[in-house]
Protein backbone atom coordinates (compact mmCIF):
# COMPACT_ATOMS: atom_id res chain seq x y z
CA UNK A 1 0.00 0.00 0.00
CA UNK A 2 1.48 3.49 -1.03
CA UNK A 3 1.08 6.44 1.73
CA UNK A 4 0.05 9.52 0.53
CA UNK A 5 3.34 10.93 -0.72
CA UNK A 6 4.52 7.93 -2.89
CA UNK A 7 0.40 8.10 -4.52
CA UNK A 8 -0.04 11.73 -5.51
CA UNK A 9 4.03 11.53 -6.77
CA UNK A 10 3.93 10.50 -10.65
CA UNK A 11 6.84 7.80 -11.84
CA UNK A 12 9.52 10.56 -13.10
CA UNK A 13 9.08 9.63 -17.37
CA UNK A 14 12.00 10.64 -19.60
CA UNK A 15 9.85 13.35 -20.52
CA UNK A 16 9.35 14.79 -17.39
CA UNK A 17 13.25 14.21 -16.16
CA UNK A 18 13.79 16.21 -19.32
CA UNK A 19 11.59 19.32 -18.17
CA UNK A 20 12.89 19.32 -14.83
CA UNK A 21 16.37 19.31 -16.56
CA UNK A 22 15.84 22.03 -18.80
CA UNK A 23 14.31 24.39 -16.34
CA UNK A 24 17.38 23.59 -13.74
CA UNK A 25 19.83 24.55 -16.96
CA UNK A 26 17.71 27.60 -17.68
CA UNK A 27 17.74 28.94 -14.15
CA UNK A 28 21.52 28.28 -14.04
CA UNK A 29 22.53 29.87 -17.05
CA UNK A 30 20.19 32.73 -16.83
CA UNK A 31 21.54 33.43 -12.87
CA UNK A 32 25.40 33.21 -14.62
CA UNK A 33 23.92 35.80 -16.96
CA UNK A 34 24.13 33.75 -19.93
CA UNK A 35 20.56 34.54 -21.86
CA UNK A 36 21.65 33.87 -25.79
CA UNK A 37 21.98 30.22 -25.48
CA UNK A 38 19.34 28.06 -27.35
CA UNK A 39 17.74 26.69 -24.06
CA UNK A 40 16.19 30.53 -24.40
CA UNK A 41 13.81 31.43 -26.55
CA UNK A 42 13.95 34.06 -28.93
CA UNK A 43 12.79 37.13 -26.36
CA UNK A 44 13.79 40.61 -26.97
CA UNK A 45 15.80 42.56 -24.39
CA UNK A 46 15.95 46.22 -23.35
CA UNK A 47 18.81 47.76 -22.07
CA UNK A 48 17.67 48.14 -18.75
CA UNK A 49 17.84 44.40 -18.41
CA UNK A 50 20.93 44.28 -20.19
CA UNK A 51 22.68 46.80 -17.34
CA UNK A 52 20.66 44.63 -15.17
CA UNK A 53 22.48 41.88 -15.97
CA UNK A 54 25.97 43.58 -16.09
CA UNK A 55 25.57 44.33 -12.32
CA UNK A 56 24.65 40.51 -11.77
CA UNK A 57 27.35 39.48 -13.38
CA UNK A 58 29.62 41.99 -11.12
CA UNK A 59 27.77 40.49 -8.26
CA UNK A 60 27.99 37.24 -8.63
CA UNK A 61 30.84 35.46 -6.63
CA UNK A 62 33.69 33.30 -8.31
CA UNK A 63 32.56 30.17 -6.25
CA UNK A 64 28.68 30.52 -7.45
CA UNK A 65 29.66 31.29 -10.59
CA UNK A 66 31.69 27.71 -10.48
CA UNK A 67 29.14 26.08 -9.04
CA UNK A 68 26.11 27.27 -11.28
CA UNK A 69 28.47 26.41 -14.12
CA UNK A 70 29.38 22.49 -12.82
CA UNK A 71 25.11 22.43 -13.10
CA UNK A 72 24.60 23.36 -16.52
CA UNK A 73 27.65 20.74 -17.22
CA UNK A 74 25.62 18.10 -15.32
CA UNK A 75 22.22 19.60 -16.97
CA UNK A 76 23.82 19.44 -20.43
CA UNK A 77 25.60 15.57 -19.66
CA UNK A 78 21.78 14.26 -18.15
CA UNK A 79 20.11 15.47 -21.00
CA UNK A 80 22.33 13.45 -23.39
CA UNK A 81 21.87 10.19 -21.36
CA UNK A 82 18.34 11.01 -21.40
CA UNK A 83 18.72 11.08 -25.67
CA UNK A 84 20.79 7.62 -25.42
CA UNK A 85 18.59 5.96 -22.98
CA UNK A 86 20.83 5.69 -20.26
CA UNK A 87 19.25 8.76 -18.13
CA UNK A 88 18.35 7.37 -14.56
CA UNK A 89 21.58 4.60 -14.52
CA UNK A 90 24.34 5.49 -12.44
CA UNK A 91 27.88 5.99 -14.47
CA UNK A 92 29.94 4.35 -12.05
CA UNK A 93 28.58 1.04 -11.30
CA UNK A 94 25.87 0.73 -13.85
CA UNK A 95 23.13 0.05 -11.27
CA UNK A 96 19.42 2.20 -11.05
CA UNK A 97 19.46 5.59 -9.20
CA UNK A 98 16.50 5.83 -6.96
CA UNK A 99 13.60 7.56 -8.68
CA UNK A 100 13.31 10.10 -5.40
CA UNK A 101 17.17 10.80 -6.06
CA UNK A 102 16.15 11.95 -9.55
CA UNK A 103 13.29 13.94 -8.42
CA UNK A 104 15.15 16.17 -6.14
CA UNK A 105 18.22 16.22 -8.29
CA UNK A 106 17.47 15.41 -11.52
CA UNK A 107 21.24 15.82 -13.04
CA UNK A 108 22.46 13.11 -10.96
CA UNK A 109 24.57 10.69 -12.83
CA UNK A 110 25.45 8.50 -9.78
CA UNK A 111 23.56 6.47 -7.22
CA UNK A 112 24.29 7.38 -3.30
CA UNK A 113 26.80 5.06 -2.77
CA UNK A 114 28.95 5.76 -5.31
CA UNK A 115 28.66 9.39 -4.83
CA UNK A 116 29.30 9.75 -1.55
CA UNK A 117 32.96 7.12 -2.48
CA UNK A 118 33.60 9.68 -5.34
CA UNK A 119 33.18 12.80 -2.66
CA UNK A 120 35.45 11.19 -0.40
CA UNK A 121 38.26 10.48 -3.13
CA UNK A 122 38.23 14.28 -3.63
CA UNK A 123 38.15 15.65 -0.02
CA UNK A 124 41.34 16.36 2.23
CA UNK A 125 41.50 13.15 4.38
CA UNK A 126 39.98 15.67 7.21
CA UNK A 127 43.10 14.44 9.43
CA UNK A 128 44.44 17.39 11.33
CA UNK A 129 47.50 19.01 10.10
CA UNK A 130 50.63 17.87 11.50
CA UNK A 131 52.85 20.53 12.89
CA UNK A 132 56.62 19.38 13.16
CA UNK A 133 58.54 21.87 15.88
CA UNK A 134 61.66 22.48 14.80
CA UNK A 135 63.99 23.26 17.86
CA UNK A 136 65.97 26.70 17.43
CA UNK A 137 69.37 26.32 18.16
CA UNK A 138 70.14 26.91 21.81
CA UNK A 139 67.43 25.83 23.07
CA UNK A 140 66.35 23.35 25.89
CA UNK A 141 64.77 20.34 24.19
CA UNK A 142 62.34 18.20 27.13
Amino acid sequence: MLDGAQEGRAALTPAKARRLLEHHLRDALRRLGVTDDPVFSAQPGSDDAELSEQQHQRDLSLGNRERLTEIVHQCRDALQRIEEGIYGVCVTCGKKIPEPRLAVYPEASECIRCRERTERLHEPDGAPERVVRVPRPGAEQS
